[in-house]
């Protein structure tokens, strides 16, 4: 799918707020609410759109710390990989994971209550 102008504008403010009304959103796209909806609808359909989330406040859900983790792993094997990535997928602690070039592989995001915390992790 091509993106214009109005379907960037769409994923900005929705990026922003994704709890915003179809009206409130055509409002400050400057469409008409059925026009602005079925741009929405079509963003999602292909898959330009692929969820939404909720931002929790890590203070308030008891995670106070968060962490960059670089990783690198000891062998460029693609069996490796897999297992690290389905384990970090499973560690409630990561956040978010990312795999990089250069001297390390991977670079978590991790949030954790306290330092014990982040060392059980470990």
């Amino acid at each position: 799918m091509s993106l214009d102008r109005i379907d960037r504008r769409i994923l900005t403010v929705l990026q922003d707020n994704n709890r915003l009304t179809n009206v409130e959103l055509a409002e400050q796209i400057g469409l008409s609410p059925p026009a602005c909806l079925k741009r929405v609808k079509q963003l999602r359909e292909s898959g330009v759109i692929i969820g939404d989330v909720s931002l929790v406040n890590p203070e308030l859900s008891g995670n106070k710390m968060t962490m960059l983790v670089s990783v690198e792993m000891e062998r460029d094997r693609k069996d490796i990989y897999a297992q690290f990535q389905n384990s970090i997928n499973r560690a409630p602690e990561v956040i978010e994971c990312y795999q990089t070039t250069g001297s390390y592989d991977f670079v978590l995001i991790v949030c954790v209550r306290d330092i014990q915390a982040y060392e059980a992790f470990l």
